[in-house]
């Protein structure tokens, strides 16, 4: 595993962790989403002006052949940190105000961390192709 995928596989699997919980365990929800978006934010920030590509080429989904490409530039970088600072500062937030309304709603939290996941894969994909099988008439 290379450490460019790690402000994406840090919130994605803490936060599907978080949603499968049982609502028994609030607390350790809002404590783990705290853990992960600094966690993630210092992943985010060990990135900074790195200059790198991880390229997963021939992946099969079914019939389609897909070519995915992870790249690390300037911009993607920066915008990275920026959306790990953006879901650590929500997460502390988050925890102020619902303490003051008895409690965070169920998923919250794992959502946040999803949500966190999905705008870094954004950031950090470079390109996806996607090839069709040819077909023979």
């Amino acid at each position: 595993m290379d450490y460019i995928l790690l402000p994406i596989l840090l919130p994605g699997l803490a936060g599907l962790l978080a949603v499968l919980m049982p609502r028994a365990y609030a607390g350790a929800r809002a404590g783990l989403a705290l853990l992960v978006t600094f966690a993630t934010m210092v992943a985010g920030l060990a990135i900074i002006d790195a200059r790198t590509s991880l390229d997963f080429g021939g992946v099969a989904l079914g019939p389609l052949d897909l070519d995915l490409v992870f790249r690390v530039d300037g911009f993607s970088s920066w915008a990275t940190a920026f959306v790990a600072l953006m879901g650590f500062l929500v997460c502390l937030y988050a925890l102020g105000w619902f303490r003051s309304r008895g409690g965070a709603p169920g998923r919250f939290y794992g959502w946040l961390l999803l949500a966190v996941s999905g705008a870094s894969g954004v950031l950090l994909m470079s390109l996806i192709h996607i090839s069709e099988p040819t077909r023979q008439v």
